[in-house]
């Protein structure tokens, strides 16, 4: 029995994404849409979630899961490895799946649904958890594909002459972004033999300012950023999301660009060395025409579900900053920001389809009256809207909040400035959707009976939110988590120990004394061993990388430090 366990720990890694494939597997098997079905894929999505829910407990135990698939040892065999940062994303994808899935049955009717649609949903699922857990840019490349090719079909699959078309640009975009990513990966193993992730690090620990390093790292940063909707390549992205249904909008809003922006940190934290400054530079300026340029089209915008997802790529700006910024405390809130904008504007999305159920349009100038008949889904926008504005005690705040802090700290002040412009503007294309949709009145809309399911979905919506009331009021958890997720993240040596010493049994017992002084809220630090580079943790050499044999010293952070200024370096 004991064995049975032992084993059943080793491979739990693995767990979500075999579970969503096998899922989706039936599901294609099983086409015959019906109650017994629709009961299945929810039961499968809530197991997803327990699952995720034990290797986040995990993580915060032993730090970094690893499994080498066939026990072949890394760096020759496939490596699925999960840490702090990695369990947190899996985790939010697999709530944000399951709250989608029982949207979806509360508003579509069983002799309307699609055989292909919930199949379709749990492979893309499938490709982002793999893509969260993968030590290898072979098996990254692997489930991008996974989850964008089931993304083709989720576009398509109404087979009219609007989605054909609005998923043209989507299809052509992710197409040529996934010829770059080969081509990328092909370098990578031409430079260093190796596509293993810790494996590469090991290689590239002291080549910080080697030339080629610098070429292939842009490289990838580029290739991902595509995917991420960076600055000016974000054009595709309002045309498709648009047009989905709410549900598989909120899933594709929530989840997919996040996708591109994890392996960007990945890829400038745990794969390549640390003070890759000219990187760090360019992204701070993409950051800030993706703020900005895009948050200002929304203003342009006329229907809910352009606004929303200009407002999408703005906020993917945010990320790139925290990124940009490159200090502890800005990585930790763009962590934790993340989680929140996964969360937030998922919810958006399934609100903007409870808006349409009951005005039958998303277009501005031809709704209205929601808030007399239906108070409560204004209040649900409402919350979630100045959420995304970032304004306290919403979740919104406390990442935005660490990340402009940092860039004031480093005399960022460019990047400050379009934190605060791309805010006040978010908030200024809310407050155009709260006066057109909900305030306004409109004699000429006829509000007739809401659809059956209308109170279901609403009730689904509220607990998504519920959850991102938490997030901002009760954030010490989820900040702490984002803290724990940096440390590890820069900790690079502990890594590449992890998965090139082939530590296939979890030991739960792992540095004890580690643990208890972990659990210390005066004493959590995290060294960084076995690299020459630290970044400087003051104004004047922020952008210039030292070279000495100190530790790399990062202190935890919590809301109550955040409030009262408190640093991390």
């Amino acid at each position: 029995m004991i064995h049975i366990l032992q084993s059943l720990i080793n491979n739990i890694v693995v767990l979500p994404f075999f579970v969503a494939l096998v899922t989706a597997l039936v599901g294609i098997m099983w086409r015959l849409p019906g109650s017994g079905r629709r009961l299945f894929f929810s039961v499968s999505a809530s197991i997803q979630v327990i699952l995720a829910c034990f290797i986040i407990f995990l993580t915060h135990k032993v730090k970094i899961l690893f499994l080498p698939v066939g026990a072949w040892k890394a760096p020759f065999g496939i490596s699925i490895t999960i840490d702090i940062f990695g369990s947190l994303l899996i985790g939010i994808t697999t709530l944000l799946s399951l709250f989608a899935i029982l949207y979806l049955f509360a508003t579509l009717k069983k002799s309307k649904e699609n055989p292909l649609l919930l199949p379709l949903i749990q492979f893309m699922i499938a490709g982002i958890i793999l893509s969260f857990s993968t030590g290898d840019f072979f098996n990254l490349f692997v489930s991008f594909e996974i989850f964008l090719i089931a993304s083709y079909g989720l576009l398509t699959l109404k087979s009219d002459e609007s989605s054909i078309k609005n998923a043209f640009p989507y299809l052509g975009i992710n197409v040529i972004g996934g010829t770059l990513f080969v081509l990328g990966a092909s370098f990578v193993y031409g430079m260093y033999g190796t596509l293993n992730f810790a494996d590469i690090s090991a290689q590239t620990s002291h080549l910080a300012q080697d030339p080629k390093l610098i070429l292939i790292a842009s490289y990838l940063v580029l290739v991902f950023g595509i995917k991420a909707g960076f600055f000016p390549l974000f054009y595709w992205l309002p045309r498709s999301y648009s047009c989905l249904p709410a549900p598989v909008a909120a899933l594709f809003a929530g989840l997919l660009t996040k996708v591109g922006i994890y392996a960007i940190i990945r890829t400038l934290t745990t794969i390549f060395p640390l003070g890759l400054v000219s990187i760090y530079s360019a992204i701070g300026y993409l950051s800030i025409f993706t703020m900005v340029v895009a948050i200002i089209i929304s203003l342009s915008r006329s229907n809910i579900r352009e606004i929303l997802c200009y407002n999408l790529i703005s906020h993917i700006g945010f990320l790139m900053a925290a990124i940009a910024i490159f200090s502890p405390i800005s990585l930790t809130g763009g962590i934790f920001y993340m989680m929140h904008h996964m969360v937030v504007i998922a919810s958006l999305f399934l609100i903007s389809g409870l808006v349409i159920q009951i005005t039958k349009t998303d277009v501005l100038k031809d709704s209205g009256n929601v808030w007399k008949h239906h108070g409560f889904v204004g209040v649900l926008f409402l919350v979630q809207a100045l959420s995304l504005a970032g304004l306290p005690p919403f979740s919104g705040f406390w990442g935005k909040f660490l990340i402009l802090r940092e860039a004031i700290r480093f005399d960022q002040v460019s990047v400050a400035a379009a934190i605060i412009l791309a805010s006040i503007l978010t908030l200024l294309s809310m407050i155009r959707i709260w006066f057109h949709v909900f305030l306004k009145k409109n004699d000429g809309l006829k509000m007739g009976s809401v659809p059956k399911g209308f109170k279901r979905s609403t009730t689904v919506v509220s607990i998504l939110v519920l959850f991102s009331l938490i997030m901002g009021i009760f954030s010490n958890p989820f900040i702490s988590a984002s803290n724990k997720a940096m440390s590890l993240l820069l900790n690079k040596s502990r890594y590449e120990n992890k998965v090139l010493s082939y530590e296939q049994t979890l030991k739960m017992e792992t540095d004890s004394h580690s643990s208890h002084s972990e659990n210390d809220a005066h004493s959590k630090d995290v060294t960084k061993k076995d690299t020459n580079h630290h970044m400087e943790s003051n104004h004047d050499t922020h952008k210039e990388v030292k070279h000495s044999s100190k530790h790399f010293k990062l202190e935890s952070i919590s809301k109550k430090e955040v409030s009262n200024g408190s640093s991390v370096h």
